[in-house]
């Protein structure tokens, strides 16, 4: 039985089935191993909390994760943006939904990158108001 969450995600590694993706999602969780379930900080050996993105960047803990994901502001934004989408209509998102993320993306940008605007630009969407 894997003890740790870096052992557990191991098991994924070595499944070809799991790997591709798993190998792309890992490393940014991993960073995010001082909190726990609910969002506490726990203190956590720093071999927990090190990993290394596709980039080859090694980063360790949140704080190198937030530097790491304030250089990608706009991929970002992009995934955010479209699972704030899914979450508010309740449903996986369409065509006609997806074709209404760019100007999302572009009223948040132009609005210094602010969680509000993200949320405004939703609810004032199309999409969202036609559900």
């Amino acid at each position: 039985t894997p003890e740790s969450l870096r052992d557990k995600l191991a098991l994924h590694a070595d499944d070809p089935r799991c790997s591709s993706c798993h190998a792309k999602i890992d490393p940014w969780g991993i960073a995010l191993e001082s909190y726990d379930g609910v969002g506490a900080w726990r203190d956590v050996a720093k071999e927990n909390i090190t990993s290394i993105l596709e980039s080859g960047e090694e980063i360790v803990g949140p704080r190198e994760l937030k530097r790491e994901l304030s250089k990608r502001k706009d991929d970002f934004l992009r995934g955010l943006a479209e699972k704030m989408m899914l979450y508010a209509l309740g449903r996986t998102l369409n065509v006609f939904d997806k074709k209404h993320l760019p100007a999302i993306e572009e009223s948040v940008q132009a609005d210094g990158y602010r969680f509000h605007r993200l949320v405004e630009s939703i609810v004032l969407s199309r999409p969202f108001l036609s559900r």
